[in-house]
């Protein structure tokens, strides 16, 4: 039905206040499905990150060799990789990988929709980034090193990087 007022309706109407509260409670249900989004993405995030760090990695920096696997049911997803890779810098290349994955998902948790708000993602997961290698300060057999933080956070632009372009191929216009 339309509104049944002669001239400009004020929208005190009974059916356009209806309409409203419709609105409005549409509004009210997206802004929940966007809550929801973001624990989901940020719970995303910390998954890739916890498949990073486990004890083969944290294994690693004692020790260059292979890396026995004390508990092999300890991972949450994929194949169990049963040594490091050998080659200069290898660590840089996982903080790098991981990161960029945490922040895929953080850019999703902060509805990223262009370049512009890119480094809102990419802040967030470098603090972390910041606070983990204050992290590993305190944990015997690691170290805390500046240049593991600037992996994580060139890791984390790659990442919202990818995750604007799957999103502008995904939702193209």
């Amino acid at each position: 039905e339309e509104c049944q007022y002669k001239g400009d309706c004020l929208g005190t109407c009974p059916k356009c206040e209806a309409e409203v509260r419709y609105l409005e409670e549409q509004l009210h249900q997206r802004q929940l499905l966007g809550k929801a989004a973001m624990v989901a993405g940020i719970s995303a995030g910390l998954l890739t990150l916890g498949s990073c760090g486990n004890e083969m990695y944290d294994q690693m920096s004692v020790s260059d060799k292979e890396v026995k696997i004390q508990n092999p049911d300890s991972r949450l997803a994929g194949d169990v990789i049963e040594h490091m890779p050998s080659f200069w810098n290898a660590d840089k290349l996982v903080h790098f990988v991981c990161f960029g994955g945490l922040c895929f998902w953080v850019s999703f948790a902060c509805c990223t929709k262009n370049f512009s708000k890119v480094w809102i993602p990419v802040l967030i997961v470098s603090l972390y980034g910041i606070i983990d290698e204050i992290h590993q300060s305190f944990v015997p057999g690691r170290s805390t090193s500046v240049f593991d933080w600037m992996a994580d956070t060139a890791g984390a632009f790659l990442g919202a990087c990818v995750f604007l372009f799957v999103i502008k191929k995904l939702f193209k216009r």
